[in-house]
């Protein structure tokens, strides 16, 4: 499941970065590792919360066939941390 709204087709990829960066620094915060995808489908470079199904692009977060309701409201509270 992908998660976005309309506004992730004005996102630059220079904008995509920084968000991106916001994701990777506010997730350690609270207690998530970090693994990144280079050869993600979206070809931005994407980046996993280890142990969740959640990874992020910059654009949109992705929840994998696996995910549960868990995941979901972990996509919730960075959609809002990320504004």
């Amino acid at each position: 499941m992908t998660v976005t709204n309309a506004a992730m087709y004005r996102v630059s990829d220079q904008e995509a970065a920084k968000l991106r960066k916001r994701f990777t620094d506010a997730a350690p915060e609270v207690g998530y590792e970090l693994e990144s995808d280079m050869d993600a489908p979206s070809g931005l470079p994407t980046v996993s919360l280890t142990g969740t199904s959640v990874a992020f692009d910059g654009r949109a977060f992705r929840i994998a066939d696996a995910g549960s309701s868990e995941d979901a409201a972990i996509v919730t509270r960075f959609v809002r941390q990320l504004d």
